[in-house]
């Protein structure tokens, strides 16, 4: 009978030990791996899921920005070509986040430039703010100062008129003054002394005296003084001495005859002539005195 091997026993009994030992240590390190890989992927999608969410809030506030861009109104041009030129910026910076949004690296550089951008930005509303403000009181201004001179031109219209109304009155009251016309005919006899006529048919010479009045406010020195006489029919005599056309009330007058004066503001006594042509008609004749266009002086003789 043999004796049994116990040294052999004893060998196997430490490599299943060591064996055994081993692959718990494997199992710890496996555990420990598989332990730091679920942490980093924890920590990953963690990472991830804020750069997606910074991401989202630049895309926003970048949004954001091009509405307010679009809100902002200025006529001044130069103002308004930067402000396209920034537009465009936030457009290009929108369209490069979308394309590297999975760029974890890029974020950091994406925030600095949002934030110039949100500065330059808020720039332009503190000037465009101003400018409003500046135009609207430049506005306000403007409406008074029209305003003002729709009144200063209302009242020199009203001036012009009051002194167009004075300047009116003081040439009625500057116009010559006649009273006690007294008209008559003559005739002329073969030794040249003249007679008065009421007869058509040998009457020759018209004559009318009146007296200019006395008038402080008219104004002294020369004056000349128109006579005409109108015939029955309607015609104006225009003999020797006559034709001469004035003005009067925007028209023509044809006149008999002319007499220049010397007016000093004091009454005076005057007569004044006209030839007769031949072959006047019986009726009633007028006489009419006129001075600087205006008639000053009336009356009518009837010859038979």
């Amino acid at each position: 009978m043999e004796a049994p091997k116990m040294p052999e026993k004893r060998n196997n009994e430490k490599i299943y030990l060591g064996v055994i030992a081993a692959l718990s240590i494997l199992c710890a390190v496996l555990s420990w791996q598989l332990f730091e890989s679920k942490s980093n992927y924890q920590n990953i999608s963690v990472q991830r899921d804020t750069v997606e969410k910074e991401r989202n809030q630049l895309k926003e506030e970048l949004s954001g920005m091009l509405k307010q861009y679009d809100q902002l109104k200025t006529n001044n041009k130069e103002i308004t070509a930067e402000m396209q030129a920034q537009r465009q910026q936030i457009e290009d910076l929108l369209g490069e986040i979308d394309k590297n949004k999975g760029n974890v690296t890029l974020i950091g550089k994406y925030k600095r430039e949002v934030t110039t951008l949100r500065t330059i930005m808020k720039s332009y509303v503190v000037t465009i703010d101003s400018l409003n403000t500046l135009n609207k009181q430049l506005f306000t201004e403007n409406t008074e100062v029209k305003n003002e001179l729709g009144n200063v031109k209302n009242r020199a219209q009203e001036l012009q008129g009051k002194n167009e109304e004075m300047n009116g009155i003081i040439a009625k009251a500057s116009v010559l003054k006649t009273y006690s016309l007294s008209a008559g005919s003559l005739r002329v006899t073969t030794n040249g002394r003249q007679q008065e006529t009421d007869r058509a048919t040998k009457a020759e010479i018209f004559r009318l005296c009146f007296k200019v009045g006395e008038n402080s406010t008219a104004r002294p020195g020369s004056r000349t003084l128109y006579l005409r006489v109108v015939k029955p029919d309607g015609s104006v005599v225009t003999g020797k001495g006559g034709g001469e056309s004035i003005s009067s009330d925007g028209g023509s007058l044809l006149t008999s005859s002319r007499k220049d004066i010397d007016y000093r503001n004091d009454e005076i006594e005057l007569c004044m002539y006209a030839n007769a042509p031949d072959g006047l008609t019986p009726g009633t004749y007028t006489l009419q005195l006129f001075e600087s266009g205006t008639r000053i002086g009336s009356t009518t003789i009837s010859l038979k």
